[in-house]
């Protein structure tokens, strides 16, 4: 019964090598573990989601807009897997990249109303907070 108070954190053992970030995804819904996947490559940044299988059931773009910000340009995620927090969750690991290397991660003024509401609920000032337990 304790197990069911406590709750667990759904992004877990991050590994920073470089510009490159690796972490395990909890799905609250299927409860599988799932890699995740931050490449900073210069001027751009991708990140994914992956199964077992290497399906990548969510991936992410940024690009740098300025010396010390980048900026999301797109997010998708396979319908079947929508609404378990994979972008929000891959924004976080984002985030927590780019923070490692001073940067902010900044929304895409073009986005979806969706987008828009999980950007406006995760970010203080324009750019994307990192949880505390991360």
């Amino acid at each position: 019964m304790w197990q069911d108070i406590l709750k667990q954190n759904p992004i877990s053992n991050i590994v920073i090598r470089g510009n490159s970030v690796t972490a395990i995804y909890l799905d609250p819904k299927s409860k599988e573990k799932l890699k995740m996947n931050v490449n900073i490559h210069g001027d751009s940044l991708d990140g994914n989601i992956v199964d077992k299988e290497g399906v990548q059931l969510t991936r992410a773009f940024a690009e740098k807009i300025d010396d010390d910000v980048f900026q999301a340009r797109d997010v998708s995620t396979k319908t079947e897997f929508m609404r378990r927090g994979y972008a929000e969750n891959l924004y976080h690991l984002i985030a927590y990249a780019l923070s490692n290397q001073n940067y902010d991660f900044v929304g895409d003024i073009g986005q979806s109303g969706e987008a828009d509401n999980m950007w406006n609920k995760n970010s203080t000032y324009g750019s994307w907070d990192i949880p505390e337990y991360m």
